[in-house]
């Protein structure tokens, strides 16, 4: 049986008791027993912090995607009306304004992807990524959400080596680090991100000895109140935490840890009390460099002919935008703001339409369903499903319903000409 005993000082324990008769008398009862009491007390707390956990990773997927979806609606003609505006603004100061506007919109659709990409665990492909890059926007975020009272410090040095990793979970690794930096200085104080390279001696051997034998070290350090000695061996373990009840659940570190452990790499701490702590985190270089940004389409490229486009989005700026961008682009198109009314031009029209344009989360007849109905009338129709959630895991499913591909929300207005250009073969000048 598990109980609670409150102590002499007043503290509660949970006690968990067991035992067993060893002796019965001649009619059979029980005269001896033998048994045990455990203070089970720290287990219990590690159960309530699991199903606190698990009860927020079911929240989190449920409202994930429906988060991710409008958050996307929203962002998308954001990005897209940049380029329709940008250059009919003159004046310096308003393109500017403009810039930091989209800036916005992108790093908030980069965070709606985090979101999916944490409550789904999908698997993220490593690839060479620029630390420095990811320090800079972790500077940014800071900036517009820290307390004014830390002071943030960024040391990036030039030709800060690649590192191989999955960015998303270092983009992870980096939040945790200076979330927990700024929770250690409540009162204000001083937050420093940096990072250096190693060459390959003494220290980086366990990180590097896979590698090229090179690596580089991120640091994040505060000036708060430190780790207590009795505790620092423990603060990377899974639901350990000095936190009040409610403002954490002790995965961060233990996260880091598996995360860096994971990409080859180590994580170590340094800490006085009241004088703050370092983590050091060090990675294996990457022998590669990281891939330069693609090229971007112009808007309005020249066409041979007008191709037909239907396009399908129950959002009504994101097809008022896509319409105009598409028309500016030399395209005659039809915008239908959901699968009925498109089915309704198919009747009379199907044979001249070139190409489809459909969201596939949409209410009533969504783009699953209208498919399969519109290629049975044009079998060879080129659809392009697009949607603010990522579908890369049913992509032989998709292709088998029609799709020759899906656009992730959002996106730009180059984004949406390039995808059209791979599939409009009677314009291949668009």
């Amino acid at each position: 049986m598990e109980y609670r005993r409150q102590t002499k000082a007043g503290e509660w324990k949970w006690i968990r008791s067991t035992g067993k008769i060893v002796e019965r008398d001649a009619a059979g009862r029980a005269v001896r027993m033998t048994g045990t009491h455990a203070d089970i007390t720290e287990r219990k707390k590690l159960e309530t912090r699991l199903l606190h956990s698990q009860r927020l990773e079911s929240v989190g997927t449920l409202a994930a995607n429906k988060v991710a979806h409008d958050l996307n609606n929203i962002l998308t003609p954001m990005l897209m009306v940049g380029t329709v505006l940008r250059e009919k603004l003159t004046d310096p100061a308003d393109r500017a304004l403009f810039d930091q506007i989209e800036a916005g919109a992108r790093r908030g659709a980069a965070i709606v992807r985090q979101l999916l990409t944490f409550s789904r665990d999908l698997p993220q492909a490593r690839t060479a990524v620029d630390l420095g890059q990811l320090m800079t926007e972790m500077m940014d975020i800071m900036r517009g959400t820290f307390p004014r009272e830390i002071e943030l410090v960024a040391r990036v040095p030039e030709g800060l080596w690649p590192v191989t990793a999955d960015p998303i979970q270092l983009h992870q690794v980096l939040m945790n680090l200076c979330i927990n930096a700024r929770d250690a200085m409540p009162a204000g104080g001083t937050l420093v991100l940096a990072a250096e390279n190693l060459p390959a001696h003494g220290e980086l051997a366990p990180a590097a000895a896979a590698g090229a034998g090179r690596a580089v070290r991120l640091t994040v350090s505060d000036t708060g109140r430190g780790i207590p000695p009795e505790i620092k061996g423990r603060i990377f373990d899974p639901f350990f935490t000095t936190k009040e009840v409610g403002q954490g659940t002790g995965l961060g570190l233990s996260t880091v840890h598996g995360i860096v452990q994971s990409h080859g790499g180590t994580v170590t701490v340094e800490s006085e009390l009241n004088r703050g702590s370092s983590f050091h985190v060090i990675l294996p270089a990457s022998a590669t460099a990281p891939a330069a940004p693609a090229a971007p389409v112009p808007v309005t490229p020249p066409v041979r002919r007008r191709p037909l486009i239907v396009v399908i989005d129950d959002e009504p700026s994101v097809l008022a935008l896509t319409a105009r961008i598409l028309a500016q682009a030399g395209c005659e198109v039809f915008a239908a703001s959901g699968g009925e009314a498109a089915l309704e031009f198919f009747a009379t029209r199907a044979g001249a339409v070139d190409l489809v344009l459909t969201d596939i989360m949409m209410p009533g007849m969504d783009g699953l369903k209208l498919v399969p109905l519109l290629r049975q009338a044009a079998p060879q129709l080129k659809v392009i499903g697009v949607s603010g959630l990522d579908h890369s895991q049913r992509q032989a499913e998709m292709a088998a319903m029609g799709f020759a591909e899906v656009l992730r929300k959002p996106y730009d207005a180059p984004t949406l000409l390039a995808a059209v250009h791979r599939h409009l073969p009677a314009a291949p000048t668009l």
